[in-house]
């Protein structure tokens, strides 16, 4: 973010030896490809062939509900070419759907020596960083079409720094520096309970930053009656219990909550069970923070993504001064990378959408490692992160301003926070900023999500991410969501997800549908109440249910057009809040009686098969 920021397959994999090197091969497969400047019908085997002097290696391969992505690196001579790649996806029939190609065409032979002897020499930076860990590997990065420059890659990694400079071997000279980091701008586990703001005191409460004097700002962290009525008690599932200290700690299968540097944490830790923090102590952040990361974690796979970062991130509640966090990719084994929270303006775990756009991040790299680079395709990973924030915001709160990203945290005297409902258009507000540039495809993921609803287009959107690769544009992704579409249900949102991939430019208007689509059968999601995220019921808002009278002032009349046996309705005020709720057995009329403030709400009535919504007017 930027405050600074199976049905399971095999496919046949055939291994040859081409050029002394050991290449692993796709089983012989046409190939309909989509992003890649070759034939409509191309054999895998032979597309290396289109690569003169170079071999290719197996990078990794990841299974999807839908299908299997590979990812081969591209070699000189038996050494790497960064960032040169070419992934190739497949769908469940071992079919090619789409090949996005990063590496060098007509590579032409280079000279180099990769002699280390004046490393020392190097003008690197000094951190002064304890366990500054320093890696040098020797190999090439693309400077023209067709020409490769020898270069040293130098990766530093230590608690917050994640830094690799790319280093002229002749001239031991920086070319190139990146920041690895993404930014936002034995035991036993069992469940226990926390507080944590739902999803934010602002969303939960319906005020803006102030609007109730500074009961609703940050105050220099201080808490109030206020802010502590908007905590709400939840479930924290698998948490450690610590046998020899006797304590529950915040470490559990997909987060573990730890110090990773300045300023230092006390954690937290629970003889009881229960996380019960206010908004002023540490402790309180970091329950915000593993509640949010393990529910979406738990939600993923419930959508039947079994794979995506089903491994513990290491977090940081509190990491340094400043009003900014931010991802870094595994430096340890096991893990699926770290998470820094800042601590500037608003803390920012307790906002539940900074804490969800950093694990965007982390479920991204799982999906596709290492391929977080190009101007479109950083952008397009910040999309990610607020699309799931938002996504998860509107199944919370469905009245509230869920657009709003980073509603706490930002849209303040901080800083403006971003939008997913933004008017810009592609390419004509492409700028260059991935920050700025974000919300066109964050905004046409949400105007999708407005007609498909939450599961949906969160399925839709997790099995893109396995598509994704290095220097892609925003038109490679929106090409990977409609596949997704075909892939996982059978092309059946074609027309839907066009029409707003359209509207925003990301594809031309003569875009086809897939061919060969298919369904593919995912575990029902079905979830307690520790996501209030359930399985989606078609709401029907035709005349199949009638209110009347509609304005009403002590009671209304609700009325299906076919008998039901069971109805259970709820009304709902503008903040998302169930304000009413009973059941009633078989009949086709009710006559509900209430005792409600005059203003606006919705009437929903669940029967077995489907639910039904309405507005209603209160005077």
């Amino acid at each position: 973010m930027q405050k600074l920021f199976f049905v399971f397959f095999i496919v046949f994999l055939l291994l040859k030896n081409i050029s002394a090197q050991n290449l692993l091969y796709i089983q012989e497969k046409t190939c309909n490809s989509q992003f890649f400047a070759v034939s409509k019908k191309t054999n895998v085997q032979n597309l290396f062939q289109n690569y003169p002097n170079s071999t290719f290696e197996l990078s990794y391969q990841k299974q999807s509900p839908a299908g299997m992505h590979v990812c081969y690196q591209q070699k000189y001579e038996n050494y790497p070419i960064f960032y040169a790649t070419l992934k190739i996806n497949y769908d469940l029939s071992q079919n090619c759907t789409s090949i996005l190609s990063n590496a060098v065409k007509n590579l032409q032979p280079v000279t180099y020596n990769f002699s280390k002897k004046h490393l020392a020499t190097m003008n690197i930076p000094i951190h002064n960083q304890q366990n500054l860990i320093q890696q040098v590997t020797e190999g090439f990065i693309q400077s023209s079409d067709s020409t490769i420059m020898p270069i040293f890659k130098v990766d530093l990694r230590a608690n917050g720094v994640s830094e690799t400079y790319y280093v002229d071997t002749h001239t031991l000279e920086i070319i190139y520096k990146t920041d690895n980091r993404v930014f936002f701008m034995q035991k036993t586990h069992t469940d226990t309970t926390g507080f944590v703001f739902y999803p934010d005191p602002l969303t939960s409460s319906g005020n803006t930053y102030g609007s109730c004097g500074t009961n609703c700002t940050d105050n220099s962290d201080a808490n109030n009656p206020f802010l502590e009525g908007q905590r709400k008690e939840v479930k924290l599932k698998g948490i450690t219990y610590n046998n020899i200290i006797h304590k529950f700690e915040l470490k559990g299968p997909y987060v573990e909550i730890m110090d990773l540097g300045i300023p230092v944490d006390t954690l937290a830790q629970s003889s009881t069970g229960k996380f019960n923090y206010t908004r002023n102590q540490q402790g309180f952040e970091q329950t915000n923070a593993y509640y949010y990361i393990d529910r979406m974690q738990r939600y993923v796979q419930c959508l039947g993504f079994m794979n995506i970062g089903n491994r513990p991130v290491r977090v940081d509640a509190h990491y340094g001064g400043a009003d900014n966090s931010f991802y870094i990719q595994p430096s340890v084994s096991g893990t699926a990378g770290d998470i820094h929270f800042g601590t500037g303006g608003v803390d920012d775990a307790e906002d539940m959408d900074v804490i969800i756009h950093e694990y965007g991040h982390a479920l991204s790299n799982e999906a596709s490692p290492n391929s977080n680079t190009g101007s479109q395709r950083m952008a397009i990973d910040e999309a990610i992160g607020d699309y799931f924030a938002s996504s998860l915001s509107r199944a919370m709160y469905p009245y509230s301003a869920w657009y709003n990203v980073f509603n706490w945290d930002g849209h303040n005297t901080f800083w403006s926070g971003r939008v997913t409902n933004s008017n810009k258009k592609y390419p004509t507000n492409i700028t260059g900023n991935i920050y700025a540039d974000a919300p066109i495809f964050s905004s046409a993921l949400m105007d999708i999500h407005t007609d498909l609803g939450t599961s949906k287009t969160d399925r839709l959107v997790l099995q893109m991410l396995y598509g994704l690769t290095n220097n892609m544009s925003m038109q490679d992704a929106a090409m990977l969501l409609i596949q997704a579409d075909c892939s996982l249900f059978g092309g059946a949102y074609f027309n839907t997800i066009k029409t707003h991939l359209v509207n925003r430019g990301l594809i031309p208007e003569t875009t086809t549908q897939p061919t060969g689509c298919s369904n593919v059968v995912l575990n029902t999601c079905t979830f307690d109440e520790i996501t209030d995220i359930k399985p989606e019921k078609p709401i029907l808002t035709n005349n199949t249910l009638k209110i009347y009278p509609n304005p009403a002032k002590n009671y209304f009349n609700l009325e299906l057009s076919q008998p039901f046996q069971l109805c259970h309705v709820k009304i709902l005020n503008i903040l998302g809040q169930t304000v009413f709720e009973q059941h009633y057995n078989t009949q086709t009329t009710i006559k509900i009686d209430f005792s409600l403030p005059s203003g606006m709400y919705l009437v929903q009535c669940s029967t077995t098969y489907q639910s039904y919504s309405t507005p209603l007017i209160i005077e």
